[in-house]
């Protein structure tokens, strides 16, 4: 037999669904992170392409939001400094 749950408990939807101040503030926080293809490109040296090409292929984090792709500088900054090897790809 369950007990019953008191008056005041929130369900799982009510506990999770932020507020409106809360998502903005996400929203806003978000938003300031975000970096576009070309700037991804003009703070890494690589190529507008090659980034996309890195996002879509996921060795970049990113998100596509419409037709536009989006990252962040700490993304392409551990990209850079992650440990890449030039040339075929070898087993």
């Amino acid at each position: 037999m369950h007990a019953k749950l008191p008056i005041a408990t929130l369900t799982t939807e009510e506990w999770i669904v932020p507020s409106q101040g809360e998502l903005e503030q996400f929203f806003a926080e978000l938003a300031s992170k975000l970096i576009s293809v070309q700037q991804a490109a003009d703070a890494s040296g690589f190529q507008p392409s090659h980034i996309r090409n890195l996002l879509v292929t996921q060795r970049l984090l990113g998100i596509k939001l419409g037709r536009d792709w989006w990252t962040t500088r700490d993304a392409v900054e551990m990209y850079v400094q992650s440990e890449r090897r030039p040339g075929p790809k070898t087993d």
